[in-house]
């Protein structure tokens, strides 16, 4: 987002308007303010527009320069380009290309569906029913991995149970394996099932 201000830039005895790099964060009333994203001291030109370095690009967009790195050489930031010097330079759409890694990679998308999703996106909007049968099949995906995790949630309630009747001396401690062998004709149910027991 970009809030009107601009910053004079002098080289060579020439003056470039430079927009001001912003991001918008939260206050505590769960509003949102403004903040400038300070460039480093050198700002640099490629092709007319202004170019990000991997720090300055993990500034904007909230990544570390670890991920901005990584997601580049996994091919997910198909625009990025290289200086002079081999560095990787960041452009508008760079950024752009960042922030919906950033985004799909919170919604918990693998690597490899990101970049399917992107290589779909350059494609073109012919790509939209593609696109879309990617996101179903990741929200599926998902699903199944709430559903595993309410069993882990409620298999740890039933544990934490225990240990709180252990703690209040209501039970013997069964939880420690090198116990077992000392417990198992006082509490045989929690080793054995009913069918084992028959046997």
């Amino acid at each position: 987002m970009y809030n009107g201000k601009r910053r004079v830039f002098r080289e060579s005895g020439t003056a470039a308007m430079i927009p001001l790099t912003v991001e918008l964060h939260y206050n505590k009333l769960r509003t949102f303010v403004l903040h400038e994203v300070k460039p480093s001291s050198n700002i640099y030109f490629q092709g007319g527009f202004q170019m990000h370095t991997v720090k300055e690009a993990a500034q904007i967009t909230g990544l570390t320069e670890h991920a901005v790195r990584f997601y580049t050489d996994k091919g997910l930031v198909p625009s990025v380009q290289r200086n002079q010097n081999n560095i990787r330079m960041f452009d508008d759409e760079s950024i752009n290309w960042l922030h919906g890694v950033k985004c799909l990679k919170q919604s918990g998308m693998p690597i490899e569906f990101i970049k399917k999703y992107i290589d779909l996106c350059l494609e073109g909007d012919s790509t939209i029913p593609q696109r879309f049968t990617l996101m179903m099949e990741h929200k599926e995906a998902a699903l199944v991995q709430l559903e595993e995790a309410k069993r882990h949630v409620a298999h740890l309630e039933q544990k934490t149970d225990l240990y709180q009747a252990i703690l209040e001396h209501r039970t013997p401690d069964t939880t420690n394996p090198s116990n077992w062998d000392k417990i198992q004709h006082m509490h045989a149910d929690v080793f054995y099932s009913n069918s084992v027991r028959k046997a």
